[in-house]
């Protein structure tokens, strides 16, 4: 456990951090740890955003993760960052505690329509064969009435820098497993906070064309739960679906996990 001068110096830190955050330009970070390190690209108006990267002992396990919304039963989704008709980016920052403490980054964005915003925490930790990423992301409900919003979530590994090996299943609706090799992952998705509304196992270019599509999308709830698959690209994706009451919020929280097997 922490002791209290640690949180306060964290705390503090932190602070200090947001901040500073407007003076910082650039819509990329590369959080590092124990040797792992990972990269996103955050702006509202960038190539190829989102996680982009997770390198775990020299090696590069994912090819991209990132984040959709909508608002109402008719498309389409809309990802967070699309430079036409996402959100805007008002405040990012990242602190680097250093070893056993992790790396943060911390984002906000704002819906430009007034209706809601996201605020979003990332701590990443990199130790030995092991780097996980812990997520809290947060919707606030700022349109002034009941907001009908939909969240999606696309994750897709190519665990040992190889898109075609990996094998997955989903063992509950709010867990997902990988491996490839001598590489396991995971995501976990708090049950005590949001569990997802569905889930989906495929492809991981046949999910990332739906979600982009134009058209309104809900996840399949496949493969079954329990079945292992082996897509030729495998991805991963996760849906909320709520009404936020007036002035209301809701929080996700979950746990991604790559893991070298030593033998």
């Amino acid at each position: 456990m922490r002791t209290n001068w640690v949180k306060a110096t964290i705390s503090a830190c932190i602070v200090v951090g947001m901040l500073g955050s407007a003076a910082q330009a650039t819509p990329d970070y590369t959080l590092s740890n124990g040797g792992a390190s990972a990269t996103f690209r955050v702006g509202d108006k960038v190539d190829d955003p989102g996680q982009t990267d997770w390198f775990l002992n020299g090696i590069n396990h994912l090819s991209r993760q990132w984040f959709w919304f909508r608002v109402g039963t008719t498309g389409p989704e809309t990802m967070i960052t699309d430079g036409n008709n996402g959100l805007t980016l008002v405040s990012h920052s990242d602190l680097d505690l250093g070893a056993g403490f992790g790396h943060i980054l911390n984002l906000e964005y704002h819906d430009p329509h007034g209706r809601f915003e996201i605020t979003m925490g990332f701590t990443f930790v990199g130790a030995g064969n092991v780097s996980s990423i812990d997520e809290q992301i947060t919707i606030i409900n700022t349109s002034g009435a009941p907001l009908d919003f939909h969240f999606f979530e696309l994750l897709d590994f190519d665990l040992a820098h190889d898109p075609g090996g990996d094998v997955l299943r989903f063992p509950s609706n709010n867990t997902v497993q990988s491996a490839d090799g001598l590489f396991t992952s995971s995501e976990v998705v708090s049950t005590s906070a949001n569990p997802p509304s569905a889930y989906e196992g495929g492809g991981g270019e046949a999910i990332w064309n739906k979600l982009n599509d134009g058209g309104a999308d809900n996840l399949s709830n496949t493969p079954a739960l329990g079945t292992t698959i082996s897509p030729a690209d495998a991805g991963i994706a996760f849906q909320w679906d709520w009404v936020i009451p007036t002035g209301g919020a809701e929080q996700i929280s979950k746990l991604k996990r790559i893991e070298q097997v030593v033998v």
